[in-house]
């Protein structure tokens, strides 16, 4: 799917199956963000011929002759350019405080304990131990169970009553749940289910990815 104009827009360059080029899309269908998507199969940005990062990595972004690449970057840089405050991303310093510890927290805490256990299950990478796959879900629970109880501060959402797109981050990353074996906390579930009903857009984003995690599925 892509939005065209008369006008030059940015182009992101995305997987359809990977949930860090989901959730940048996700937010700028729903911010009215006009955006080319350009879609790539599974090693077609490792060719030499895909120059838009040095890194070959996706999701990335073309905008005229600027190119940059890191999910929570492009959603920082598109907010940046498109001048999105509150909820996306406040103005304010606390404000902004709170979505970026919320994005750096998906990168370095959330994200990295939800893939180990659920790559394997997709196909990109090999099958973990009971006990390795044991401790991985331990500790992606409590994860979520942190993020709930102590990050969301009472709030439905990090931006407040309306998603950030730190939430985009996180709620859209919840989508993997489909691939796994348990169910995610209650609260985290109430979590996502409030995000699916205010995003216009998840839908329409996600429905390639979960194709791909029910093919993955035994039969």
């Amino acid at each position: 799917v892509s939005t065209q104009s008369t006008w030059a827009v940015p182009k992101l360059y995305i997987f359809g199956a990977s949930v860090n080029c989901l959730h940048v899309w996700c937010f700028a269908l729903d911010a009215g963000i006009s955006i080319e998507i350009e879609k790539m199969g599974i090693g077609e940005n490792r060719k030499e011929s895909f120059t838009v990062t040095p890194l070959q990595q996706l999701p990335a972004l073309a905008d005229g002759d600027f190119n940059t690449w890191e999910s929570c970057s492009i959603s920082r840089y598109l907010c940046h350019k498109y001048k999105l405050g509150a909820p996306w991303y406040p103005s304010d310093p606390a404000g902004r405080a709170r979505v970026d510890r919320i994005l750096d927290w998906r990168q370095t805490s959330f994200y990295p304990a939800l893939s180990k256990i659920v790559y394997p299950n997709l196909g990109f990478g090999p099958k973990l131990s009971e006990e390795a796959y044991a401790e991985g879900k331990k500790a992606l629970l409590g994860i979520l169970e942190a993020f709930t109880s102590k990050l969301l501060t009472g709030k439905p959402f990090v931006g407040g009553d309306k998603p950030s797109i730190a939430d985009y981050s996180v709620a859209v990353s919840l989508t993997f749940f489909g691939a796994l074996d348990f169910p995610m906390p209650p609260n985290t579930q109430a979590y996502f289910d409030r995000f699916k009903q205010v995003s216009i857009s998840y839908e329409e984003v996600t429905s390639e990815l979960i194709a791909y995690i029910s093919a993955q599925k035994p039969q």
